[in-house]
């Protein structure tokens, strides 16, 4: 178990996730709609769009996920009257 899950006192393992890579082009919504499967091809990504004549002066984030959440459906309870 590592920090961040004793940080968040998880007791269970996480959900089984594939790890992914995305980009965000500073005040837009460009690039965060595309999971990436590696590394490399991120920052292949994040290259083409900082080369955008539209992200001129815009910075390219990289961003990693590093873990997810779920929240199981919640049941409806009745109340009789």
């Amino acid at each position: 178990m590592g920090d961040y899950e004793k940080y968040m006192g998880w007791r269970f393992p996480p959900l089984p996730v594939t790890k992914f890579w995305n980009c965000y082009v500073e005040g837009t919504n460009g690039g965060v709609y595309y999971k990436h499967g590696t590394r490399a091809e991120a920052y292949k990504e994040a290259e083409r769009l900082a080369r955008q004549p539209q992200n001129r002066g815009k910075k390219v984030y990289l961003m990693e996920s590093i873990a997810a959440c779920e929240v199981p459906e919640v049941p409806v309870v009745w109340d009789t009257f």
